[in-house]
């Protein structure tokens, strides 16, 4: 038979191919150890398949992503986030008092901060410190029972039907029948909301917190509730003695607090806006928390 390849050609051809074979193994390995070098971003998950003609159960391998979406962060700007529960708490009753009521709005004015109480002035677009008043003891009271404590309101709403004490023969809520009715219930503590006001003067502005000038525990409660109004808000917060029916005839311990001016244009925009008032609620209680574990 004729021979088609001298020896020579088939050594070369060998040779060719062994070179070819060489190449591919180094690049194969190559490339295994990059993939080998990325970080798995799937789990694979084992799961039973139906039973196969022998009757057993085949198993079969899948893959399923990682999840690696963060967790769903805490509003760290959420004050109520901020507060501490505690089931001891439960024990202590504290009222809270939203100051003036029903037909009796407390400090009227515009948008300017000017005082307007006159009746026959459409308040439509007025602020009312009544409404005010309510709206952040409806927080203090969201913030105090956060924390644990039985807490209950002299004004629940602004329906003169939902009213728990007597009105005065005017339709006005009296403020000494208040601090009876107070009595009756003997709570614990009190605090009583208000706004203040300085008609004609609209760079008068800040916190000011009250207690009777003879009640040591009512002075000891209104200083760490003004601890609090400023480390957590930084607010110009001030003590002073006076001679209000509700601190002076309240058998517990009572502090009536007035929550800013509402002759400041300041005061005003922080009195309306319920991001302050959320923080202000929460401050309070945690002062009044603060005063009642510190052993008083």
């Amino acid at each position: 038979m004729k021979q088609i390849f001298s020896r020579p050609q088939v050594i070369a051809f060998l040779s060719v191919w062994l070179a070819i074979f060489l190449i591919c193994s180094v690049l194969s390995a190559i490339a295994y150890s990059v993939i080998e070098s990325i970080p798995l971003t799937t789990t694979p998950i084992i799961t039973t398949a139906p039973h196969g003609n022998n009757g057993t159960t085949a198993l079969t391998t899948t893959t399923a992503p990682v999840t690696t979406d963060p967790p769903v962060p805490v509003n760290p700007d959420d004050p109520y986030g901020k507060l501490t529960y505690s089931s001891a708490n439960s024990k202590y009753v504290i009222y809270v008092d939203a100051g003036h009521g029903w037909s009796d709005p407390g400090v009227v004015v515009n948008e300017y901060g000017e005082v307007c109480n006159d009746s026959t002035h459409d308040h439509s677009t007025d602020a009312m410190e009544k409404d005010i008043n309510l709206a952040i003891t409806k927080k203090l009271k969201k913030a105090l029972e956060a924390m644990g404590y039985k807490v209950k309101e002299t004004r629940p709403s602004d329906q003169e039907s939902d009213c728990p004490v007597a009105l005065s023969e005017y339709g006005m809520f009296n403020v000494q029948r208040r601090a009876y009715y107070l009595n009756d219930q003997n709570p614990d503590y009190c605090i009583s909301i208000h706004c203040n006001s300085l008609d004609g003067d609209a760079s008068t502005s800040g916190t000011r917190i009250y207690h009777y000038k003879t009640k040591t525990e009512s002075k000891a409660f209104s200083s760490q509730v003004i601890n609090y109004l400023m480390d957590c808000m930084g607010l110009k917060a001030t003590q002073h003695e006076n001679n209000f029916a509700i601190t002076r005839d309240c058998t517990m311990p009572a502090i009536l607090i007035e929550a800013g001016f509402m002759t400041s244009p300041t005061d005003l925009k922080n009195l309306q806006d319920p991001n302050w008032q959320d923080q202000f609620a929460c401050a309070i209680a945690q002062g009044m928390d603060a005063y009642i574990h510190a052993g008083n």
